[in-house]
């Protein structure tokens, strides 16, 4: 109850000041997953695994989630059986 309250009575100047440290650490671990998974997934375009790497490095937040968008919907994730990397 006293903690709706705060968020309640809080401007969102100090919501900011609660919950901003952890946004660019989150902005971070969801650019190292889109990276990840654009290094393990595999293109019909034999040059696109390599642009969409340098998208995601070279625009950092923004390249990651225009992978996130358009990316993945065009490659397809290897087999993940043992032997498979």
């Amino acid at each position: 109850m006293i903690i709706a309250n705060i968020f309640v009575l809080a401007n969102p100047r100090d919501i900011l000041i609660l919950f901003g440290p952890a946004l660019p650490v989150l902005a971070f671990i969801f650019w190292i997953v889109e990276l990840v998974d654009a290094l393990r997934r595999t293109f019909p375009e034999p040059n696109a695994k390599i642009i969409w790497v340098l998208v995601i490095v070279l625009l950092n937040f923004v390249g990651a989630t225009i992978y996130y968008f358009v990316g993945k919907r065009s490659g397809t994730l290897g087999r993940s059986g043992p032997g498979s990397y």
